[in-house]
């Protein structure tokens, strides 16, 4: 994806733009395991500037955005469900067509800890509890003690 920024002002139209025009090319077919290319050193440094930004909407998306009680993410939903934690979020991960059509090349890694796993499954079932590691919870807002 060429995203064609003169500026880091304009990464996000940029961003927001490629991402419409592999849409209207209807790409996502038969060619889900096509990476995308990167065309130039400016096209990295682009979505490299991005990350924090969307190291931070994932993390917010994956923790907090539920529909009563539960994740919105089906998978999300799934894996804590069966006890695991959401373990470590992963910039760059999935350059497929695909990985970049259902996330923009993020992923997460859900890790189910024997000792815990259990007892994050029963919190999960009670009060809909999500254990959440550092390489997940370092992208949320720090919330204020009481």
């Amino acid at each position: 994806v060429a995203l064609g920024c003169s500026t880091s002002k304009d990464v996000p139209a940029a961003l927001l733009q490629a991402l419409k025009r592999e849409e209207e090319e209807e790409v996502y077919g038969d060619v889900s395991e096509e990476r995308i290319n990167f065309d130039t050193k400016e096209d990295i440094t682009a979505y490299e500037q991005l990350k924090p930004i969307l190291m931070k909407l994932a993390a917010r998306y994956l923790v907090n955005e539920k529909h009563h009680g539960k994740p919105l993410d089906g998978v999300a939903r799934f894996h804590v469900g069966n006890g695991a934690e959401m373990y470590r979020l992963n910039y760059m991960a999935d350059l497929s067509r695909k990985g970049w059509h259902n996330s923009i090349g993020l992923m997460i890694n859900y890790r189910y800890n024997l000792t815990s796993k259990d007892e994050n499954q029963a919190r999960y079932e009670h009060d809909y509890h999500i254990e959440v590691c550092d390489g997940v919870s370092r992208w949320l807002p720090v919330q204020p003690s009481t």
